[in-house]
């Protein structure tokens, strides 16, 4: 009994540590319209690292991973008229789901994500 006790402290003190493998799910837009439409979107966590996919692959975002449960990537391109187009995931995550907001100039996605 003695030493279960420190064991179980130490247990509790542990830092979990991120996930590795993919997620994959919808991407819903919160105010659909001809321009945001649902999409499937994939996400892959490796070494604390992400990389979200969303819209079939034709764009793609990275950021990092933390032990707490939370994620972001971000990307900035360039739009048709030459000027910043900014996106951004920002989520969080457990062994099981992925559940978070893809942001773009013209639409907000709302995300949720199974392992695959």
């Amino acid at each position: 009994m003695r030493i279960l006790i420190p064991l179980l402290l130490l247990a509790a003190c542990a830092t979990p540590t991120t996930p590795d493998g993919g997620y994959v799910g919808t991407a819903t837009p919160r105010s659909p319209s001809e321009l945001c439409k649902n999409s499937r979107a994939i996400l892959r966590l490796h070494d604390g690292q992400a990389l979200f996919i969303p819209d079939e692959a034709t764009w793609s975002l990275q950021g990092t991973v933390s032990p707490a449960g939370t994620l972001q990537a971000e990307r900035t391109g360039q739009g048709a008229n030459k000027q910043p187009y900014p996106t951004r995931f920002t989520g969080t995550w457990t062994t099981a789901t992925v559940t978070g907001t893809y942001t773009t100039p013209r639409c907000t996605y709302a995300v949720q994500l199974a392992r695959d």
